[in-house]
């Protein structure tokens, strides 16, 4: 995906609703376009609030719209290294800050089954 020219393309629709409100309607396509970007540059470990600001978007619109595509929080595979281990077990860190502390293997395989 070209970041750059999906981005300005994003832009430039989502600009064609200013001054119709604060309650301008965005078509369906555009808000599956605008969670589609999202979830390419998440993968790349871009934060919403930055790519909402590459977008022109609210955090809390974009935000809003992913969650009700059912995409912003899905669990990605991850590996653990060694050096997260602590002697008060596993510490994993996710999006947004999350931080998981003082799990073994065994529940952290359990945690991550109960939420997928």
């Amino acid at each position: 995906m070209d970041f750059e020219k999906t981005a300005e393309e994003l832009r430039v629709e989502a600009k064609r609703t200013e001054g119709r409100g604060p309650r301008a309607p965005f078509t369906r396509a555009f808000k599956a376009r605008v969670v589609d970007y999202f979830r390419a540059r998440a993968a790349q470990g871009v934060g919403q609030s930055v790519v909402a600001a590459e977008l022109g978007l609210s955090d809390r619109t974009m935000g809003r719209w992913c969650r009700k595509a059912g995409k912003a929080r899905a669990f990605r595979a991850v590996t653990v290294d060694a050096p997260a281990a602590t002697s008060r077990g596993l510490v994993v860190f996710g999006p947004g800050g999350l931080r998981v502390v003082g799990l073994d293997v065994t529940a952290l395989a359990v945690l991550l089954r109960t939420q997928s």
